[in-house]
């Protein structure tokens, strides 16, 4: 029987230094495992921003655990 994970949605936009928003910047998830040493950094999952400089994407929710979101500009 396989176990059920729970999951949350996170969401965002994602703007210049200018506020202007940014589309087509990929979105990286990491989770951080600080219970290793050095601690662990494992990619969850990518997603891109629309249009508008919005983004949404499912990942596995880690009690305990440290997330970190990294935003890659297009072009770069």
């Amino acid at each position: 029987m396989m176990e059920s994970t729970d999951y949350f949605f996170l969401t965002g936009v994602v703007y210049s230094p200018q506020g202007e928003t940014i589309a087509g910047a990929a979105i990286m998830i990491y989770l951080i495992d600080h219970n290793t040493v050095p601690p662990v950094k494992k990619r969850l999952g990518i997603t891109f921003t629309a249009t508008d400089g919005s983004y949404g994407i499912s990942i596995p929710r880690q009690s305990g655990q440290e997330y970190k979101v990294v935003v890659y500009l297009p072009g770069t």
